[in-house]
């Protein structure tokens, strides 16, 4: 059955969102900010609580300079979706690269509220609790996690609002303490690379006996 030209038109209508997202994530990778900002800020617009958007526009922000305005847009997308973890823990990945690791580790926590198997945060809480003098037990407990859910956390939208598996890299055999190490991909680094990182690798302390 042929649909009508008014079907078609609200079908495009319906996707519209998810099209300019896309399209922002075109003009990214061919390096023109400027159009990316539009499409970006267009999806929004068409589709508030469009997280992934918010995501997107953020990194676009972060990659160009100072990090406050990639913040203030994660706050923006926080306030319309404020349980979604992968916009928590882009959120902890910014505050680190600022050095407020009081507030990253307030945004980590957040997301492992919502997702307690959320591999990336878990993976960034415990090297922020082995590096600053935080909970020895809880950071291994972290870094347990994070290993045991890397393979299965599925953290990385897609321009249609899916998700593709994270990837995330451990060392060492399985019988050891497990290695907290920083992510090797962020949640929207499948389309476009250059999402901040966590620091160098280092060991979760062992349990206090």
């Amino acid at each position: 059955m042929r649909r009508s030209s008014g079907e078609g038109a609200a079908r495009a209508g319906a996707d519209a969102p998810g099209l300019y997202q896309l399209l922002g994530r075109t003009h990214e990778a061919r390096r023109e900010a400027g159009p990316a900002e539009s499409a970006y800020r267009k999806a929004i617009e068409l589709d508030p609580v469009r997280s992934g958007a918010y995501g997107d526009l953020a990194r676009l922000y972060a990659q160009q300079g100072p990090v406050d305005d990639a913040l203030t847009t994660l706050a923006e997308g926080l306030k319309v979706s404020p349980k979604d973890s992968d916009l928590l823990l882009v959120a902890g990945t910014l505050h680190e690269r600022k050095g407020n690791i009081p507030e990253a580790e307030e945004a980590y926590e957040k997301a492992l509220a919502v997702n307690p198997r959320h591999a990336m945060a878990a993976n960034n809480l415990a090297y922020l609790l082995s590096e600053h003098g935080g909970d020895a037990d809880r950071a291994l407990e972290l870094a347990r996690t994070a290993k045991q859910a890397a393979p299965a956390d599925p953290t990385s939208p897609t321009p249609s609002g899916g998700s593709s598996t994270a990837r995330l890299v451990y060392g060492g055999p399985p019988a050891a303490p497990p290695r907290v190490r920083p992510h090797c991909a962020s949640p929207w680094s499948s389309t476009i690379s250059g999402w901040p990182r966590s620091r160098p690798a280092t060991r979760a302390p062992p349990a206090k006996r």
